[in-house]
């Protein structure tokens, strides 16, 4: 059995790590049947505990409570500080919780986390028949799985409208925590936003931009529009350049166009 350590806090030594493991294992009277065994400790979350590895699947041992999984898990187990993580048996996805096992039964195509866990909501994306909705950890669908494509909720500042990018009918838009359209389903694409809450929004080869509060700034009717070298759209001076119909252009933030000379 090989055993490394991986401590997230930096709180351990590897010489503590190395009696702790052996100690546990002797203690315990767990014979050496794992391929590899790999210790955590959440300096966040206080969890400390075994990942286990046989046959490249992957189970976990709570050192707190004694909980054991044996390997089941096609994909690698990581608790977040929630205690939850994202595990895949026989090719579906579902969440284990490090004192309480099995949250939510395989079932899913893919899950996705913000950041590692759950939003402050609990979101967490899911993926059935090909379609993506949003989950409760659990397994409740808050937002049913209609959707060709969905990124996350996220938390930060540049998302205070809480919205979330949608593919539906092969467009794009933004839908809000109940589901429901934000911004209409009418582009072919949408970047991300910047930080000043502007994205670039596509549609028949030619690009726009519209306000994170669904303010269509202009609509797609430019050419060579992209982000500058500190990713916004807009620079200081508050315009960006670009082409209208072959000429080269400014565009201002209060949605004006001004014409280069």
């Amino acid at each position: 059995m090989k055993i490394t350590f991986k401590p997230k806090s930096g709180l351990f030594k590897q010489k503590i790590n190395c009696e702790l493991s052996l100690n546990y294992f002797d203690k315990n009277n767990k014979p050496n049947i794992y391929d590899e065994v790999s210790f955590f400790h959440n300096h966040v979350s206080e969890h400390t505990y075994f990942v286990t590895k046989l046959n490249n699947l992957y189970g976990y041992i709570n050192i707190a409570n004694g909980l054991e999984l044996e390997p089941f898990s096609e994909h690698h187990i990581l608790f977040g500080r929630k205690g939850d993580s994202l595990v895949k048996k026989d090719g579906k996805w579902g969440i284990i919780n490090i004192n309480d096992g099995w949250v939510v039964s395989a079932q899913y195509q893919s899950l996705g986390y913000v950041g590692g866990t759950s939003d402050n909501q609990g979101y967490i994306r899911a993926q059935l028949n090909d379609k993506y909705g949003f989950i409760l950890r659990n397994g409740e669908w808050i937002i049913e799985p209609k959707f060709e494509e969905l990124s996350l909720f996220t938390d930060f500042s540049l998302n205070e409208y809480n919205v979330c990018l949608a593919k539906s009918f092969n467009k794009y838009g933004f839908i809000d925590r109940e589901g429901n359209w934000f911004v209409n389903p009418t582009f072919d694409n949408v970047s991300h936003f910047d930080g000043e809450r502007f994205a670039i929004s596509e549609l028949n080869d030619k690009k726009g931009i519209i306000k994170q509060d669904g303010t269509e700034i202009f609509k797609p009717i430019f050419t060579d529009l992209i982000f500058n070298n500190n990713n916004e759209i807009f620079n200081e001076l508050k315009f960006a350049t670009c082409k209208l119909e072959g000429r080269l252009v400014k565009i201002y933030q209060d949605g004006t166009i001004e014409e280069v000379i």
